[in-house]
């Protein structure tokens, strides 16, 4: 990759943009609006109207439920601004990649009648950060109005896709999101189904959800989160309930978290494994909160006939607690947890299970937040002790502790520096059999936002892993990302730079030196009211200092999507990798 040449198109483009630029600038989409109902529909005037809105978090961080704040703007049929809603808050911090329901109420005023439209508003500290499209609702006046109880009302979408590379070698799939309301409780039911040569049907995922005042109701793919130590990052298939006070929240949950695979002679299988466990959360005055969890996971023995040659069912249980306090500009939070676990190991001469052993363990975590209208720093601690296991939170692994501090800062609204230092550690006992590993990441950077001027985000990363004998494990990544974007009179031009540098000091290890460049630009933009395009190109190239190969890879994508009604639209995709 010649990074000159490509650095003086991206300059000539971005040139271009700036000189023609009139319009707001819109640097990337921190959040999605993925669905948009007014309930009921049609309304009586003088009512209560629902608007029941999902919103995806599309952010690297997580979502304070104090920070973000939602608006409902009305519109009359001609598209003239008529009123808005009061400021909604999220029901709940949303996670990194999460989503979340907010249900917000308005009275219909009884001279309304007829079409309306009303747009979503999200702010995040007072700035908005997502605006949508106008969406339709209608009125009936409050004379005439026979009103009609429906128990089950939704409302939604359907999607189907198809696709192939040749004509025996097809790939489809349907989606069906639909939200709504069963009796007085709000029901979100989404299902993915996909069909292709080899399996001509396969329900991928399906969940459905029922809203109450106090309680929730979650059956299919869930992903319940007791806390970090007990239950975290696990997803299966089952049933959580939610029940909710003003001094104290319950939740259980059972749910399959593996699907069983039968063994042979020369391979072990899979047992179904199963996770079931309870959690109550406390509100306390000036601030304290208290939560006790318990959670067990089990792999069922009775769920395959044949083990195969080697394997070994284990049952695990994790009590935790978990002090919490909150005030003012500050949070402090700490939990401890206790592990036991049960391992079977399975005689495929005798055909039955033996050498039944038992251990036990624990893990510590504390964490504190300290923030303020333009500043935030978060610090965190966590340990595990050798014997500790918790199969309920894949990512939190016995004999290793870790160190995290992140903060970020915003001198102005357009302007926020970011940074964050890890480190890890593990064989705390430091077992002359093991090998101890240590690991730091940093990075840092920061991301402009002018007004009528294209965005800018600069960030750089470092990663280093070394291993107490560094003639088997000592290496380092250096990268530099840039990133850049803007529109225009409707249209979304994005670029991006990414540099990366991997060194490896092993004197074991031999031509594993890599250099990696990769570029990407992608376009977003509409043609009227119906037709709306998307195309990316990214071109990617390795270079292997030991040997000077290089490996490239170019790959383009062109999205069309069009609008035929208001209920129906056609999405068309293609790509191409060489």
């Amino acid at each position: 990759m010649n990074v000159k040449k490509i650095l003086f198109v991206v300059f000539s483009a971005f040139s271009f943009l700036i000189a023609g630029a009139a319009s707001p600038l819109n640097a990337q989409a921190p959040a999605e609006l993925q669905l948009a109902v007014a309930a009921p529909d049609p309304a009586k005037a003088g009512d209560e109207l629902t608007f029941q809105v999902i919103i995806l978090n599309k952010e690297t961080s997580a979502w304070s439920r104090a920070d973000i704040n939602c608006v409902i703007e009305l519109f009359d049929s001609e598209g003239t601004y008529i009123g808005k809603t009061q400021g909604f808050k999220l029901p709940a911090d949303v996670p990194r990649g999460g989503s979340s329901l907010i249900l917000a109420s308005h009275q219909i005023p009884f001279s309304y009648s007829g079409r309306y439209q009303f747009r979503v508003m999200l702010y995040k500290k007072g700035q908005n950060i997502l605006t949508s499209a106008l969406y339709d609702f209608s009125v009936k006046a409050a004379a005439v109005e026979q009103k009609k109880y429906k128990p089950l009302f939704m409302n939604g979408n359907l999607s189907f896709l198809y696709k192939n590379s040749r004509r025996a070698d097809y790939q489809g799939s349907f989606s069906a999101n639909l939200l709504g309301k069963l009796y007085d409780s709000t029901l979100i039911f989404n299902s993915n189904a996909y069909s292709s040569e080899e399996d001509r049907l396969d329900i991928d995922s399906v969940y459905m959800s029922l809203f109450a005042r106090n309680y929730k109701i979650s059956i299919g793919d869930v992903m319940p989160e007791f806390s970090p130590l007990s239950l975290y990052s696990l997803s299966g298939r089952g049933l959580v309930i939610d029940y909710m006070t003003s001094a104290a929240d319950f939740s259980g949950v059972y749910m399959r978290t593996q699907e069983a695979a039968e063994g042979d002679a020369i391979s072990s299988g899979l047992y179904a494994r199963y996770t079931g466990g309870i959690n109550a959360s406390l509100k306390l005055p000036a601030g304290f909160g208290l939560k006790f969890s318990g959670v067990q996971s089990y792999d069922s023995e009775s769920s395959i006939s044949d083990p195969g040659p080697d394997n070994t069912a284990i049952s695990n249980e994790v009590i935790s607690s978990e002090l919490r306090w909150s005030g003012g500009f500050m949070d402090v939070k700490g939990e401890v947890a206790s592990s036991s676990r049960l391992e079977k190991d399975y005689d495929a001469a005798g055909g039955s299970y033996e050498n039944a052993v038992s251990t036990g363990g624990s893990a510590y975590r504390f964490e504190t937040r300290f923030f303020t209208r333009k500043f935030n720093l978060t610090g965190k601690y966590q340990k595990a002790e050798a014997d500790f296991l918790s199969l309920s939170s894949p990512g939190l692994y016995p004999d290793r502790q870790m160190t995290e501090l992140s903060g970020g800062y915003s001198p102005f609204q357009f302007l926020r520096f970011s940074g964050a230092l890890q480190s890890s550690e593990d064989n705390l006992d430091n077992d002359a059999d093991r090998d101890t590993t240590k690991q730091s990441i940093s990075n840092y950077g920061f991301q402009l936002n002018v007004r009528n001027l294209p965005g800018l985000s600069v960030s750089s990363t470092l990663n280093k892993v070394e291993g107490s004998s560094v003639t088997i494990l000592s290496n380092e990544t250096k990268g530099l990302n840039v990133g850049i974007s803007y529109r225009i009179r409707g249209q979304m031009f994005s670029a991006g730079i990414s540099n990366s540098a991997f060194r490896n000091f092993a004197s074991t290890a031999t031509g594993h030196n890599l250099d990696t460049g990769v570029f990407s630009f992608s376009y977003s933009g509409a043609l009227g009211s119906f037709l709306s395009f998307d195309a990316g190109y990214t071109s990617n190239e390795t270079k292997n200092l030991y040997d000077l190969s290089v490996d490239e890879t170019t790959s383009l994508s062109l999205g069309a999507n069009v609008k035929f009604t208001k209920r129906l639209n056609l999405f068309l995709y293609g790509s191409k990798t060489a």
